[in-house]
């Protein structure tokens, strides 16, 4: 290893580049929370929109009510998500820092290596800084936000092992393949079986919740509302996985591995002698190449990934609200066929009681006018009856009254029978009279 002193030229690199790469990893971890938010409420839509199209019938009215507004709330937020992701477009900020960062790292290998015994390196390398962060600039559209990076230079330096690169010493053939070659290398191995992991994972899942749509459609029946909700998880887990790159990623990283073991096995096989400068330099154009153009590549597919990701979750947002919309109307028309149900039983129930009270009031109307007649009859026969004893009373007060009476006569018995001479005499006088 050869002694160079640390230069502000090569500490101001490091530091763009630990900010750089500092930022990407904010901004990704940022971008893939709200895409991991945006995938759940998108399911849960689904979810309310189900239990709200087949259970609210069999539920309470408040159950009914905080269903329809999950119903609506749900795809709302999930749209204003998307549309804060797509204005702000931390997608496309992550990928913009992150090549900016690496093609910031590639310039310090070659400032180390290549450019080492050059004197306009320090402007070369000034100058490329200046370039790149003016491009890093125009990706963005010209809104650069980014946090100061306050840490350690080189960032990912580590004193306690032996092959963690210090950052500002000039590197020979061999420590570059030690300090970068191999240290990528590895890397890239052990990114590579993470994510070959990750992605069987979510493949059995796309599988399992996909048999899980067909299983319910065969079955029938009241399952079948369930479908949309196991095809929804699936068509999630689908742009999950196009979301990460993991096909991508997978791809580029085993051609990376590839082109890496080639590059390192040619620097083995040659001889102590043979390893001059020039081999050294141009094992290390290759290397760097070979990790910019797979950093280029691998930009380049994911910008379009997160473009059909985006157009995919717009379409499936706007499905979502349509579904929900649909959904809100007929538990809407359900709300009023029930209350105009209740309004009828009401009415009904209220005719029926009126009806019943008239009825009850006719027959009260009804035995009292009878009971009232009766008492009446009765009046107007005791009354007659003692009008008649009144009238004859007095008839034979009137005659009779203060005529002596004969004590002979008085005394007289009229149980006896009477003689044919009395009739005779009672037939001689009426009829004179």
């Amino acid at each position: 290893m050869s002694e160079n002193p640390q230069n502000k030229v090569l500490e101001t690199a490091w530091h763009r580049y630990a900010q750089l790469d500092a930022n990407a990893r904010i901004t990704k971890k940022r971008y893939m929370r709200l895409k991991r938010v945006m995938a759940s409420l998108t399911v849960l839509a689904v979810l309310f929109a189900i239990l709200a199209d087949a259970y609210s019938a069999s539920v309470p009215t408040w159950t009914q009510l905080i269903l329809r507004i999950l119903l609506i709330i749900t795809p709302i937020t999930t749209s204003i998500i998307a549309a804060f992701a797509n204005k702000f477009q931390q997608g496309q900020r992550y990928l913009a820092s992150r090549a900016a960062a690496e093609e910031i790292l590639k310039e310090i290998y070659v400032y180390r290596t290549v450019l080492k015994h050059s004197p306009a390196r320090n402007k070369w390398l000034s100058d490329r800084l200046a370039d790149i962060q003016r491009k890093l600039f125009r990706a963005v559209s010209g809104e650069l936000f980014l946090k100061q990076y306050k840490g350690d230079l080189p960032p990912y330096y580590d004193a306690s092992k032996e092959y963690s690169d210090p950052g500002y010493e000039d590197l020979t053939g061999p420590e570059y393949v030690t300090y970068r070659l191999e240290d990528q290398l590895a890397w890239h191995i052990k990114k590579n079986l993470e994510l070959q992991s990750e992605r069987k994972r979510i493949q059995w899942l796309i599988l399992t919740f996909g048999g899980g749509s067909a299983f319910l459609a065969a079955w029938g029946g009241s399952l079948v509302v369930w479908v949309a909700l196991t095809s929804t998880v699936a068509a999630a887990l689908i742009g999950w996985e196009e979301l990460l790159g993991l096909d991508i990623k997978v791809t580029n990283y085993s051609r990376v591995i590839l082109e890496l073991n080639i590059i390192r096995d040619q620097w083995q096989m040659l001889n102590e002698d043979e390893r001059t400068e020039e081999e050294a330099s141009k094992m290390v154009r290759a290397t760097e190449n070979i990790l910019w153009n797979q950093n280029i590549e691998f930009v380049n597919a994911m910008q379009k990934a997160l473009a059909a990701s985006d157009g995919e979750e717009e379409e499936l947002i706007k499905h979502v609200l349509e579904k929900g919309r649909v959904a809100s109307e007929q538990m809407q028309r359900k709300l009023y066929t029930e209350t105009e149900e209740l309004i009828d039983e009401g009415i009904d129930e209220a005719v029926g009681r009126v009806e019943k009270n008239i009825e009850t009031s006719v027959e009260s109307l009804h035995e009292m006018y009878t009971d009232m007649r009766a008492i009446d009859e009765e009046e107007l026969a005791l009354a007659k009856s003692a009008v008649e004893e009144t009238v004859e009373d007095d008839f034979i007060d009137e005659d009779f009254g203060e005529m002596p009476v004969d004590e002979d006569f008085v005394d007289e018995d009229f149980t006896d029978p009477v003689s044919e001479e009395d009739e005779n005499f009672i037939d001689e006088v009426w009829v004179d009279d």
